[in-house]
């Protein structure tokens, strides 16, 4: 019995040790569970810290390079600087956020942390952009981000990002209409006769080239200073309010056609300047026949009634004529200046001239003629002696006028060469009829009659242009642009094409025309009807009207056109420019030829220079856009 029990508490003592050792194994094999799942888990949260780093790597490095680009495109990065940085390839610039934002109250984390990973430049993270000039000759230019987050120090590649911008010159057109109005053909003897023209600014130049007549129909109005470049007659009714000026050695007074003459009711005078042109150095001849050949006028007014002091200056200028072209209340005074020989061959009772040299000489055969020294004068003499000398030296060092002169009507060779590009391009409105809205910064053609509709471009989306492959015709309809500042609407006629702004509708408040500046209403019949141009003036007008040769430009009674019309061809390829019963017109103009019909002429108030600042804001636009991208690890 005893041994039994013995046995017994043996088994047991045995049962207790194998528990023992199984709980120990159980805790061996928990410890080393717990242990790996730990390496795992720290293994696994780093590399999730690590991609974490690289995905927030790569979102900061493409947000930093939209925002940069984005700069770009609206240039707060201007062009002029990216070249300049990009002329120091081994710069480097840091982009940072712009303030630290701390995280709440009560947060474990440090003070200071931002929200922006990488752009902090603290520690070991950073953004940072370079800008180096394509090495391919051409003028593109790379952008490379480089970003590197790398708080857990188990990262320390940087993510970069290398945009190509792509150089492109923005679209420009070339500048035309130097002048408010440039006509005439220097290319052929016919007279060209140049009917009812306003011109109610005394700013910019009115040009006449070649054999002109103004006018033989009606009221001719010219309020700014007029150029003539070859013979020139004047016919009554035609006022001018400013000096006219004979320049060049072709230049002077037609007798042969000349009517009533030439008067200026303004403080104005007249300038016979002699200067040598495109290498012509021979004498002007100050009055000429047909055919530009000397000859004494038999009868003719040359009348300045400048305060009863108005004059006349001749410089390189040959004048031989009578008492009675310059009479005595009205061109007073001659002034001969170098160069000059100043004639007279008759004598007249009843008018005292003055001729005064100023370097020049004097044939006087009249005894109604006073001859005086400019040293020896006073008085009215002195006074209109110091005006004429002092504006004859301006006009000769002014290079303004010079330019004002030398601009002629382009060749068809010239405008094709300058606009060719513009001549192809989607028929537009097949319909002809409508409210139509098409995209800028395209090409278009049209052909045909447009009816009671309207044509809308959006400029902001870059210079539009519409091919004229046919004769066009637009009865109350009309082409209305916006956003059109830096950008412009490019209508080319092709050779021997026609352009009419026809018929309208005012009892349904349809306008026809071009209405390109933004002070016009296109919504409004009425106040795109009445609107006075001094609502417009200062502007620069939207859209060209380009001929190509051998073209009309014809705006009807009340039709509104704001555009640069500048029709080329001369001789055979002559163009011309039809007002009718006084279209709302506001531009510039040259043709070879202008015609009016009927009713009132159309009234031009300043309009600046295709090329002229008019003051307003021009947004700035950049020649570099994004082409390719590429992500890299270095």
């Amino acid at each position: 019995m005893k041994f039994l029990h013995t046995g017994k508490r043996h088994h047991m003592n045995n049962r207790k040790g194998g528990m023992l050792v199984l709980v120990l194994m159980i805790f061996a094999v928990s410890l080393i569970l717990i242990s790996s799942a730990m390496t795992i888990t720290l293994s696994s949260r780093s590399r999730y810290y690590v991609d974490t780093e690289r995905s927030q790597e790569r979102l900061t490095l493409t947000c930093a390079a939209e925002a940069v680009i984005d700069a770009i495109e609206t240039q707060e990065l201007t062009d002029e600087r990216l070249e300049y940085m990009a002329g120091n390839p081994t710069s480097k610039y840091y982009i940072t956020g712009a303030s630290g934002t701390k995280v709440a109250d009560g947060a474990s984390a440090t003070d200071g942390k931002t929200i922006a990973p990488g752009l902090a430049k603290t520690g070991q993270s950073y953004t940072y952009m370079t800008v180096r000039p394509a090495d391919d000759g051409t003028q593109d230019i790379y952008l490379k981000f480089s970003t590197l987050i790398n708080v857990t120090n188990q990262d320390g590649k940087t993510e970069n990002l290398e945009v190509r911008l792509h150089y492109e010159e923005p679209e420009t057109v070339t500048p035309l209409c130097a002048n408010m109005v440039t006509c005439g053909d220097e290319t052929v003897p016919d007279e060209v006769d140049v009917q009812r023209l306003w011109v109610e600014t005394d700013r910019s130049y009115t040009v006449f080239h070649g054999n002109v007549y103004v006018t033989r129909a009606g009221e001719t109005l010219i309020h700014n200073k007029t150029v003539f470049t070859g013979p020139a007659a004047g016919g009554s009714g035609t006022y001018y309010y400013n000096d006219v000026i004979f320049y060049g050695p072709k230049a002077g007074v037609n007798v042969d056609s000349a009517g009533n003459g030439f008067w200026i009711k303004g403080d104005g005078d007249f300038y016979f300047l002699g200067v040598p042109v495109d290498g012509n150095n021979n004498i002007q001849y100050a009055f000429v026949d047909s055919n530009g050949n000397e000859k004494i006028p038999g009868g003719i007014n040359m009348r300045s009634h400048n305060q009863n002091n108005g004059g006349a200056y001749f410089y390189r200028s040959r004048m031989s004529t009578p008492n009675y072209t310059f009479t005595h209340n009205d061109t007073k005074y001659l002034v001969s200046g170098s160069g000059a020989t100043v004639s007279r061959t008759t004598q007249y009772d009843g008018v005292n001239n003055v001729i005064i040299k100023d370097g020049g000489s004097v044939n006087n055969n009249s005894v109604s003629t006073t001859v005086l020294e400019s040293g020896s004068l006073n008085g009215a003499d002195l006074t209109a002696y110091t005006r004429l000398h002092n504006k004859a030296r301006d006009y000769l060092n002014d290079p303004a006028l010079k330019t004002a002169a030398a601009r002629t009507i382009p060749t068809s060779a010239q405008m094709t060469s300058d606009y060719g590009a513009y001549t192809h391009g989607t028929t537009l409105i097949n319909t002809r009829s409508g409210n139509f809205t098409v995209q800028g910064g395209r090409k278009y053609e049209m052909y045909g009659e447009y009816h009671d509709g309207s044509l809308s471009i959006d400029l902001s989306q870059g210079v539009t242009s519409i091919y004229i492959s046919g004769s066009v015709v637009f009865n109350a309809f009309h082409i209305n642009v916006s956003n059109s500042s830096g950008n412009s609407l490019v209508i080319v006629m092709g050779y021997g094409t026609n352009f009419t702004m026809g018929s309208i509708k005012h009892w349904e408040n349809k306008v026809t025309g071009i209405l390109s500046c933004d002070t016009r209403n296109s919504t409004a019949w009425n106040q795109a009807y009445s609107a006075p141009l001094e609502a417009t003036s200062g502007q620069k007008p939207a859209c060209v009207i380009v001929g190509l040769g051998k073209n009309q430009f014809k705006a009807v009674q009340a039709s509104v056109v704001d555009a640069y019309i500048s029709l080329a061809g001369k001789g055979a390829d002559a163009s011309t420019v039809v007002f009718e019963n006084g279209p709302h017109y506001y531009g510039r103009w040259e043709a070879a030829k202008y015609k009016y019909t009927g009713g009132d002429p159309s009234k031009m108030t300043y309009c600046p220079g295709m090329d002229e600042d008019d003051g307003s804001p021009t947004p700035l636009i950049t020649k570099y856009s994004p082409e390719t991208y590429r992500y890299f690890y270095e």
